[in-house]
């Protein structure tokens, strides 16, 4: 899973957020906010990454029980997927 190209993630203050450009612009209509976690694992959907290795990731990252984990992980691509952003491989 990745995601779309169309979708850029930018840091404004403290504020992870994130737009649409191009033709997806119009059809988004708006921008998400990133909480550092999100954007964590946003950095980690490159194509190649799979729902186990981000739910590794955050364990690593911040010494979290896979229950925990795993709960992040899915709350997050469920948003992703609600949003249109998240492309699967």
């Amino acid at each position: 899973m990745y995601i779309k190209k169309c979708f850029k993630l930018m840091k404004v203050g403290v504020q992870n957020i994130v737009v649409a450009t191009g033709d997806e612009e119009e059809k988004f209509g708006g921008i998400l906010r990133l909480n550092d976690t999100s954007a964590f694992l946003w950095g980690k959907l490159d194509g190649k990454c799979q729902e186990e290795d981000l739910v590794a990731a955050l364990m690593n990252e911040y010494g979290i029980e896979q229950e925990v984990a795993q709960r992040s992980v899915d709350a997050f691509l469920s948003s992703l997927r609600n949003e249109g952003v998240l492309a699967e491989n």
